[in-house]
């Protein structure tokens, strides 16, 4: 008997449409999936974009308290002309100034009102203040200078320069950031009379003249200044021959057992902001090279007057272990930092402050003038074959760091925060 052919035929029909029903729950379910996922991924993205709104903004309202922060050093500075921020109560705890647009109220319990002052610009939003710091537990203004006349600079009250607190604070958007620093201006470097020397010290010739009486000021100091005792027989140390001794004129002339002066902590402070680092050339090629001229002093009517200078540099020279030169007719005004040994011959002339960890030889004959000072950690040897004036002089070393930037002392960067 044959079968009914029908039955194959449905049998076709009915997988097409399992088939089709199949691909219609797989798009299905593809479409559910992306709707269910849209929002989802459309979520991150919006989340994405605002933490980096959020990151452009803080960023923002940091520069923006850094530029606050160094507005302020820039005014305090003594090269500001007119737009300097000039401190005419150095000693009061309460003093204050504001920058920028918001009147602005002095921490603690006084609440007094601080000076207000325009910014200099307008592009950044910011309000900076100003205030001594003060010790911790009295009110007293802290100072950042050498207190103990070591040639090191630490916080005190009795000396030095103010330390200042520096507090900005920056907007951008609803975005806030707070820096505060503690900043002060540059101390002059020790130098404690005309010529200062921690080791032996030689001198001969009655054409070398040493003053410590203050040529450009009142802050007169002995003329030679060592850690050294007095000779047993009460004669000037290492001075020879006696019948043609050097002239030697301040306070006192030699004063003895004086505090050790750390001149390469001075040096390690200064060197940072050197305007000349001195690479001199080989040895076979320094006596057919003139002089080096970092400065160009104006001398006075006489070899023992102050000359005068109205440039600043700041010069270093590492000798590295060697015993370094100078050459003959050599001039600068500034700072003269000396690392090692040096020697310096010939004619030289120099406004400012003469630096040395090592020993000095002023040796070569010519004519030396020095109007500041010298310290030297090491011995000093004054040949007498020339004629040698050190004539002190406050304000050739207090000018060397007056018109420098405020150092920082600390930095506090505030997390930001949202209004």
């Amino acid at each position: 008997m044959m079968q009914p052919q029908h039955s194959t035929y449905i049998s076709k029909y009915g997988f097409a449409l399992a088939a089709g029903l199949g691909v219609v729950a797989v798009l299905a379910l593809w479409g559910i999936t992306t709707v269910a996922t849209t929002p989802a991924a459309a979520r991150v993205t919006e989340n994405e974009q605002q933490i980096a709104q959020y990151y452009t903004t803080s960023a923002q309202a940091l520069y923006a308290a850094e530029a606050g922060v160094e507005e302020a050093r820039a005014r305090l500075r003594m090269y500001a002309g007119l737009y300097r921020i000039v401190d005419n109560t150095p000693d009061d705890p309460r003093w204050g100034i504001s920058i920028g647009t918001k009147e602005v109220q002095e921490p603690g319990h006084e609440r007094h009102t601080y000076e207000r002052v325009d910014s200099l610009q307008k592009d950044l939003t910011y309000t900076v203040t100003i205030r001594h710091a003060t010790h911790p537990t009295s009110p007293a203004v802290l100072r950042w200078g050498d207190a103990r006349g070591e040639g090191v600079h630490t916080r005190n009250t009795t000396c030095g320069e103010n330390i200042y607190v520096i507090t900005a604070h920056g907007v951008q958007g609803e975005a806030r950031h707070t820096v505060e620093i503690e900043a002060t201006p540059e101390p002059a470097p020790t130098v404690p009379a005309a010529l200062y020397v921690a080791g032996p010290l030689h001198m001969q010739g009655g054409r070398t003249h040493i003053t410590g009486t203050d040529s450009c000021g009142d802050q007169h100091q002995a003329g030679v200044r060592t850690t050294l005792p007095p000779s047993p027989t009460g004669s000037k140390p290492g001075i020879t021959p006696p019948t043609s001794q050097p002239r030697i004129t301040g306070v006192l002339p030699i004063a003895y057992q004086s505090t050790h002066i750390h001149v390469q902590a001075m040096i390690d402070t200064l060197q940072e902001r050197a305007t000349v680092v001195y690479a001199p050339p080989p040895a076979e090629a320094a006596s057919a090279r003139p002089g080096e001229h970092w400065g160009h002093p104006k001398l006075g009517a006489t070899p023992e007057a102050p000359s005068t200078c109205a440039e600043r540099h700041i010069v270093h020279y590492d000798t590295h272990g060697t015993k370094g030169r100078i050459p003959q007719g050599t001039s600068g005004c500034g700072l003269l930092l000396v690392e090692g040994d040096v020697e310096i011959g010939g004619d030289f002339t120099w406004y400012g402050a003469v630096l040395v960890t090592g020993s000095l030889h002023l040796t070569g004959g010519g004519t030396k003038q020095v109007t500041g000072g010298i310290v030297a950690e090491g011995a000093v040897t004054i040949d007498g074959g020339g004629e040698t004036s050190l004539v002190y002089c406050s304000e050739a070393i207090a000018q060397q760091t007056r018109y420098m930037p405020l150092r920082i002392l600390s930095w506090r960067d505030d997390l930001p925060t949202t209004r």
